[in-house]
C-alpha cells in the first residue's frame, strides 16, 4: 500500500501565509469601509486566536512572557502562533539540557535518515531482535484485562511486586490522579531498596508543564534514569493538533511486561464522561518479555550503554530453553512505526476479506484509509453482518464530518453503526466470525499508520475472543444506534456528498 504524503508540515506554512493575507485584507477592508468583509475576516481572526490563547495560558511561561505573546497574537494571530510554536519547542529543549537529560539525537543515529533507508532495515532488525519482527509469536501467557475499573489497581499491584527495577516506556507522564498513585509506589521502592532502579524513556514531544514537574521531582533521586526520544513518535504532536500516546509499556524485573495503549490518564474511572474508553491492558510473560527487553535496551543504550549492557547480562540468566518454546501459534504480534512497512495493515485487510458471517468492529471513527472504507462496503455487499462502534465527538472538523458521511453510507447498505457519547476510543478491536480477533493500539489514519509506534495483536485464542466479546457487549449496552442514512437526503445533498468524497483526497 502506498504511503500518503504527510501534509501537516505544509499546513504550517499555509496557515502562516493565509493569516498574513487576511491581515492585509482586514486593513484594506477598514480603509475602504467594506464592513461586511471586515466583519467576516475579524471573525476568522478571533477563531484563529482562540486556540492559542489557551495554549499560552497553560504553558510554562511566566506572566511577563505570556503578556508579550498575547500582544503578538493580538496583532499577528497566524504569524504569532507560528512563532510561538517555534519558541515553545526551543524552550522545551533548553529545559531538557538544563536537567542534564539525554536526547537520543535524530531518533537513532547521526544520520537523520538512517532508519528510513531500505538498505539498513534488515541490518537493524537483526541487530535488535534477531527475528522477523512483522510476525512475532507470543506465548499463551497473555491475557486481556477487561475490567477497566480495576485496571489501575492491577497495575499498582504489579509495581508492588517489583524487586530490582522498573522500566517505563511512556508516551507521556501525567500529574493526575493515576500518576500520583504510581509515583507513591515508586518512591516507596526507592526508600526500601537503595539499589532499586527506575528507568524512564519518554517522547520528546511529551515535555509539557506536567511532565517537567515530575522530572524535576525525580531527577535528584539516586538510581533514577531519564532519556528523551527524539523523532520516535509514540506521542503524536502535529501542527495545531495534539493526540494522546498510542503505546506504553512497563517492564518489571525483566520478567513481566504490562502493555497498554494509554496507560496514564487523569481520570481514575475510565468510563467517566471525560475519561477514555477502551484502553485495553495486556500482561505478557516469557518470550514476549524478551522482545520488549530487547527493544527497551536498544533505546536506552543511547543514554547509558553500561546499564543497558548490565540489563542484557541479567536477561541472559533468565533465558531458559522453555522460555523460547512457542507453546501456541494462535497469537501473532506486529509492530509498526519503527520500520516502515504495512504488514499489519495487509493482515488486517486479509482478516476482513476472510469473513464469512459477521464482523464486529470498535474503532475511533470511520475516517480511515479509503481502501478500508471501500472494503467495509464490499463486506456489506456480500451480505455479511457488520456492526461498528465509534466515538461521537463534538469536533466539527472536515475529517469528522467526512467520517459521519461514511457512517451514513454504511448504514444505507445495511450496516449497523453504534455511537458512544462523550467518550473517546483510542484503540481498534476487530472480531471476525466470532473466531478471530485483532487488537491495535492505534487507528489507521494517514498521520499515524506509518509514523507512530504502534502495537498489533492477532489471535484465535478462545479466551481472548470471549473477553473481546465482553468488551463489545458492554459497549453496545451504553451506546445508541444511529438510524439516519444519506439515501434519505435530498438529491442535491446526495450529489454534494459524492463530490466531497471524490475530491477530498486532493484537498
Amino acid at each position: 500500500m502506498k504511503q500518503k504524503i504527510n501534509y501537516y508540515k505544509f499546513l504550517t506554512y499555509f496557515h502562516y501565509l493565509i493569516s498574513l493575507l487576511l491581515l492585509v485584507l482586514l486593513i484594506v477592508s477598514f480603509i475602504f469601509w467594506v464592513y461586511i468583509g471586515a466583519i467576516l475576516i475579524l471573525i476568522y481572526y478571533l477563531f484563529n486566536l482562540y486556540y492559542f490563547i489557551f495554549d499560552i495560558s497553560f504553558s510554562d511561561l511566566n506572566y511577563q512572557d505570556k503578556r508579550i505573546w498575547f500582544i503578538i497574537l493580538l496583532f499577528l494571530p497566524g504569524t504569532g502562533s507560528y512563532l510561538f510554536l517555534i519558541f515553545k519547542k526551543n524552550s522545551d529543549k533548553k529545559f531538557i539540557e538544563k536537567q542534564n537529560i539525554s536526547i537520543i539525537k535524530n531518533g537513532w543515529s547521526e544520520n537523520d535518515d538512517f532508519f528510513f533507508k531500505k538498505d539498513n532495515l534488515n541490518l537493524v532488525k537483526q541487530k535488535i531482535f534477531n527475528s522477523k519482527i512483522e510476525n512475532f509469536i507470543l506465548e499463551k501467557d497473555l491475557f486481556f484485562i477487561n475490567d477497566k475499573s480495576k485496571e489501575i489497581d492491577f497495575f499498582i499491584s504489579e509495581i508492588k511486586k517489583a524487586k530490582k527495577e522498573i522500566c517505563l516506556f511512556l508516551s507521556s507522564l501525567d500529574y493526575g490522579i493515576v500518576w500520583k498513585k504510581i509515583e507513591e509506589e515508586l518512591f516507596l521502592k526507592l526508600e526500601k531498596n537503595e539499589n532499586f532502579q527506575i528507568i524512564f524513556l519518554l517522547d520528546y514531544f511529551a515535555i509539557n508543564s506536567n511532565n517537567k514537574k515530575i522530572i524535576e521531582k525525580f531527577k535528584n533521586k539516586k538510581n533514577i534514569h531519564f532519556s528523551i526520544l527524539n523523532k520516535i513518535h509514540f506521542y503524536k504532536n502535529l501542527t495545531f493538533k495534539k493526540f494522546h500516546g498510542n503505546l506504553n509499556f512497563v517492564i518489571i524485573d525483566q520478567k513481566i511486561v504490562y502493555l497498554n495503549s494509554l496507560l496514564l490518564t487523569e481520570k481514575n474511572d475510565l468510563f467517566s464522561k471525560n475519561g477514555f474508553m477502551f484502553n485495553s491492558g495486556f500482561k505478557l510473560k516469557n518470550n514476549s518479555v524478551n522482545y520488549f527487553n530487547s527493544l527497551f535496551n536498544y533505546f536506552f543504550s543511547f543514554k547509558n550503554l553500561e546499564l543497558a549492557a548490565k540489563r542484557n547480562q541479567e536477561l541472559l540468566k533468565l533465558k531458559t530453553t522453555e522460555n523460547f518454546i512457542n507453546n501456541s501459534n494462535n497469537i501473532q504480534f506486529y509492530m509498526n512505526g519503527i520500520f516502515i512497512n504495512d504488514s499489519y495493515y495487509k493482515s488486517f485487510i486479509n482478516l476482513i476479506n476472510s469473513s464469512n458471517t459477521s464482523i464486529d468492529l470498535i474503532v475511533p471513527n470511520l475516517f480511515l484509509l479509503n481502501d478500508f472504507k471501500n472494503l467495509l462496503i464490499d463486506v456489506l455487499k456480500r451480505n455479511i453482518k457488520l456492526r461498528i462502534i465509534v466515538s461521537e465527538t463534538e469536533n466539527k472538523s472536515l475529517k469528522t464530518k467526512l467520517s459521519r458521511l461514511y457512517e451514513q453510507e454504511i448504514i444505507s447498505l445495511g450496516g449497523e453503526i453504534f455511537k458512544l457519547k462523550n467518550s473517546g476510543i483510542n484503540t481498534i478491536l476487530l472480531i471476525i466470525d466470532n473466531k478471530l480477533i485483532s487488537f491495535s493500539t492505534s487507528n489507521f489514519k494517514y498521520d499515524s499508520i506509518f509514523d507512530n509506534l504502534n502495537i498489533y495483536l492477532i489471535s484465535d485464542s478462545k479466551e481472548m475472543i470471549t473477553k473481546a466479546n465482553l468488551f463489545l457487549n458492554n459497549y453496545l449496552k451504553i451506546s445508541y444506534k444511529e438510524t439516519s442514512n444519506y439515501l434519505k437526503w435530498s438529491i442535491f445533498k446526495q450529489f454534494w456528498y459524492k463530490i466531497v468524497i471524490l475530491f477530498y483526497p486532493f484537498l
